[in-house]
């Protein structure tokens, strides 16, 4: 939750910080897939916001592959995440 407010208040950097952090800490204690899933596309579009594109676009591209395997190829979530993939390729 602090990490959203400070993306909200446009301190990026340091949300970013935090929520790479609870990723660390989710994968370590083996949270529920589904939020930490949840996490690294909060993170990647953070990512995309703050303007890193490439850093996106691995974060993103590492997503996209185990979003597949847990919900299916045509998920929603899956879509979405495909469609921001797409963006960042053609932006290049």
């Amino acid at each position: 939750m602090e990490a959203n407010c400070h993306a909200a208040l446009g301190d990026t950097a340091l949300a970013l910080e935090q929520m790479r952090l609870l990723l660390r800490d989710e994968r370590r204690l083996r949270v529920d897939e589904d939020r930490i899933l949840e996490l690294r596309r909060r993170i990647g579009l953070l990512e995309l916001g703050d303007g890193e594109r490439v850093r996106a676009g691995r974060t993103l591209g590492d997503l996209l592959p185990d979003l597949e395997r847990r919900y299916g190829a045509e998920h929603p979530s899956v879509g979405k995440v495909r469609e921001l993939l797409d963006g960042l390729a053609a932006a290049r």
